[in-house]
C-alpha cells in the first residue's frame, strides 16, 4: 500500500495493517474494513469554540473599520467644495476666451472675478478680489 493511502487512514489501521505485510493488498483491505467495524464510531475534528468566537470577533472588528472608514470618506467628500455650475457651462460655450483666463485683468482681479463677480468659483492665485482667501480659491 502507498503511502499516500496509509496517510488518509486512521492510525489503528496503519498499525494493524503493517504488522501484517506478508499478505496480498486485497487481503489487507478485508482485514482493515473488519478492523474498522469492530473499532467503533469514527471521530470528527471540529473547530474549537474559541477560534469560532474569535472569528466572530474579528468580523466585527473589521466591519467596525469599514464603517469607520465609510464616515471619513463621506466626511472627505462633504469637505470639498463642488464645482460652480457657472464655470463649466462657460467651458462648453467659449473655448477660445481660455488663453484670458491664465493672466489677470488690467484691475488685479482673475478673469473668473472679472467675468462673474462675487459667483465666481474657479479663482485664480494672482487675482486681487476683495476678501479672497486661499480657502475660497
Amino acid at each position: 500500500m502507498t503511502s499516500a493511502a496509509q496517510q488518509r487512514l486512521p492510525q489503528n489501521l496503519v498499525v494493524v495493517l503493517a504488522a501484517v505485510s506478508d499478505i496480498s493488498l486485497y487481503k489487507r483491505v478485508e482485514l482493515a474494513d473488519r478492523v474498522s467495524d469492530y473499532s467503533g464510531p469514527r471521530s470528527v475534528a471540529a473547530i474549537p469554540s474559541a477560534a469560532s468566537s474569535t472569528l466572530v470577533d474579528r468580523q466585527s472588528s473589521l466591519e467596525a473599520k469599514i464603517n469607520h472608514l465609510a464616515s471619513t470618506v463621506a466626511a472627505l467628500r462633504a469637505s470639498i467644495p463642488r464645482r460652480c455650475q457657472c464655470s463649466s457651462r462657460q467651458r462648453l460655450r467659449h473655448r477660445s476666451s481660455s488663453s484670458h483666463r491664465s493672466s489677470p485683468a488690467q484691475d488685479g482681479f482673475c478673469w473668473y472675478h472679472h467675468k462673474f463677480g462675487a459667483a465666481a468659483c474657479r479663482c485664480r492665485q494672482c487675482c486681487l478680489w476683495l476678501g479672497n482667501a486661499p480657502t475660497s480659491r
